[in-house]
């Protein structure tokens, strides 16, 4: 079990950078491939192959969010009254739902990506800032405020991309 403890940490670091990293790259392709108004078919291959790592970092850190509550779950640790492992799963479940909602076409496009980078950046943010004692209704706050500040920088990138119309 000792070293089971050991790596599931190191699991859960290498599918957060799993998750940034490709959050990222989506978001890029995602404007880049808007750029001339039309998604062909190697956009949306990259964007396909971005999806599929971003899943599986998706897959490492519910993973490890269960291992540690199955660990901790008849201890003398009450991780549920952890603001970080509250916020972290909190995120992760938003990171989940928009995934599914953007795989079926029921969130919006305007909308989805803003979400899930913004969830991915946060959850990076929140497991590399040493924070000192926190409540969870804080971290849901700072969540929402970066969410929308997130937003407004993305919204004014995809315009600054997008297609603009020919002078003739």
């Amino acid at each position: 079990m000792e070293y089971i403890f050991m790596i599931v940490p190191v699991v859960y670091k290498l599918a957060l950078t799993l998750g940034i990293g490709s959050s990222t790259f989506a978001l890029i392709f995602f404007i880049q491939s808007k750029q001339d108004g039309i998604v062909d078919e190697t956009e949306r291959r990259f964007l396909r192959t971005v999806i599929t790592v971003m899943r599986v970092g998706m897959v490492g850190i519910v993973a490890s969010l269960l291992f540690y509550t199955y660990a901790f779950w008849n201890s003398a640790v009450n991780l549920f009254a952890d603001p970080i492992f509250l916020m972290e799963s909190t995120i992760m479940t938003v990171i989940i739902l928009n995934a599914i909602l953007m795989q079926f076409r029921v969130m919006p496009m305007w909308l989805g990506p803003a979400i899930a980078g913004a969830s991915w950046y946060s959850l990076f943010f929140l497991t590399s800032v040493p924070f000192t004692v926190t409540s969870y209704g804080m971290f849901i706050t700072y969540y929402a405020l970066f969410g929308a500040v997130f937003y407004g920088v993305f919204t004014i990138i995809q315009h600054f991309f997008s297609p603009k119309p020919k002078v003739i």
